[in-house]
């Protein structure tokens, strides 16, 4: 399923966040509108929704509001069907509200009880499917807001841990089924450790002390990192917060001593020195109507961590595989120190180090001496093949040379006979053109010549009879 799952990038998508109007919700909209998403932010409070709203359009994000309760069905479909005719439709749904209750589990109403599954089980069960009908065929992404508390048990949030179990449950069930369908939806299940957000702020509590979520806390914002992240790479689950994850495991490998450290010290970590009553925290209570909203972080001040090793390799898988063959490596390295007391550099090449690097392991007895005569071979090596590369260089320009003064040599005679022939042809045609002239002044002269002999003794005898007086 997750590999026919062809995710748009995060700017072409229309995404649905339930429960926007603080917390991971919140922080969740604005990271996904600054990434240029269009965001469907749905949430009960509707001053709050319409106030955090603007602030996103003031920043440049585009979102639109939907009023509703997730767990009332037909509430959720109004969610979709205002998403389709406002955006044209949606590329990923994000179930993330959610109440919270402090308290025993022979303390907690059976109608509080029945009202957090109704919104934390059944919010997400009707958004699940709604979701599925819509992306069924155009494919796309749903991503859902479980919790470390989905895998392990901790005391006095018991029916909040058993909501998110059913939900993983769920969940999963639902990829299976998916995935028989061949369907292009990637469906992800987010785990978040101990969060800095209203969350405590908002819960129902039957403590005289007010509730906290125990140490380590995260920041809002590296949940809402992993969630877009999962919006784009298909992701089957994710946990956030290193924290968390190791209390995951510690219940997997010792579920007794894990028991143990619960039993006799839960209680203590999600209780704070103010008592009930203290501060605002009676108003804050949004278990069956909506309260004061707004705010991604938590009132109490007691901060979360932005950055988490195991997040940011979880996020980054070229990033895990680098530091997996490092820490492999350095342990190879290690256990080889332990067993031999030396350094495998140290050690004289054998094996398959002779034949991949014994002579760089050889070297390194003695750096200073090998570098220097490397360095030497390499200048004699460069030298020699500069002094090579010159003169097949020069021969080359001489032999270049030789040969365009030849041509140019060439070039010259040719030219010399041609002008030598050219002013023979001139000198000839003009000698002949002289030649002409000559013969025929000389005929014209004689004729000249005739004509004044035969006319001579008739003038002769005119001149003779010619009276002067």
């Amino acid at each position: 399923m997750l590999g026919r799952s062809r995710l748009k990038p995060l700017a072409d998508q229309v995404i649905v966040i339930t429960g926007a109007s603080s917390g991971i919700g919140l922080a969740t909209a604005r990271l996904a509108a600054k990434g240029g998403a269009r965001v469907m932010m749905v949430a009960r409070n509707a001053e709050a929704l319409a106030a955090v709203a603007e602030e996103i359009r003031i920043d440049g994000g585009v979102v639109d509001t939907v009023v509703a309760d997730v767990s009332e069905e037909e509430d959720v479909r109004r969610v979709v069907s205002t998403t389709v005719q406002r955006f044209g439709g949606f590329d990923t749904w994000v179930n993330n509200a959610a109440v919270a209750l402090f308290g025993s589990v022979e303390e907690v109403s059976i109608e509080d009880h029945r009202r957090l599954f109704e919104v934390n089980y059944w919010g997400v069960v009707y958004g699940t499917l709604n979701a599925i009908e819509h992306l069924r065929h155009k494919g796309g992404a749903i991503i859902t807001i479980g919790s470390i508390l989905s895998e392990i048990p901790v005391p006095l949030q018991g029916p909040y841990v058993a909501a998110k179990h059913a939900v993983k449950g769920f969940i999963d069930v639902t990829r299976q089924e998916l995935d028989m369908e061949r369907a292009p939806i990637s469906m992800t299940l987010i785990k978040p450790s101990a969060v800095d957000t209203p969350y405590p702020d908002h819960a129902r509590t039957y403590s005289s002390s007010q509730p906290k979520t125990p140490p380590p806390r995260y920041s809002p914002n590296l949940v809402a990192r992993a969630i877009l992240t999962c919006a784009i790479h298909p992701r089957r689950e994710m946990t956030v917060g290193g924290g968390g994850k190791a209390m995951v495991l510690t219940h997997r490998a010792f579920p007794w001593l894990f028991d143990v450290i619960m039993s006799s010290g839960g209680e203590a970590l999600q209780k704070r020195d103010e008592a009930v009553g203290e501060g605002d925290q009676p108003t804050r209570d949004n278990l069956y109507q909506p309260r004061r909203d707004g705010d991604s972080r938590g009132v109490s001040g007691l901060g979360g961590r932005e950055v988490s090793l195991y997040t940011e390799v979880r996020l980054r898988p070229g990033a895990a595989i680098v530091l997996t063959g490092a820490a492999i490596a350095i342990g190879f390295a290690v256990a080889n120190r332990v067993s031999t007391g030396r350094w495998f550099w140290e050690e004289e090449p054998r094996g398959w180090r002779r034949l991949v690097a014994a002579d760089w392991l050889h070297r390194r007895r003695h750096p200073i001496a090998d570098w220097t005569d490397h360095a030497r071979h390499r200048i004699g090596d460069v030298a020699g093949e500069a002094q090579y590369r010159l003169g097949t260089a020069a021969g080359e320009a001489g032999h270049r040379i030789g040969s365009l003064a030849g041509q140019v040599e060439t070039g010259l005679g040719a030219l010399a006979g041609g002008a030598k022939a050219a002013l023979g042809g001139i000198a000839g045609a003009a000698n002949r053109r002289l030649g002409w002239l000559a013969g025929t002044a000389e005929a014209e002269s004689e004729t000249l010549a005739e004509r004044a002999r035969a006319a001579l003794p008739e003038w002769t005898d005119h001149r003779r009879h010619r009276s002067w007086w």
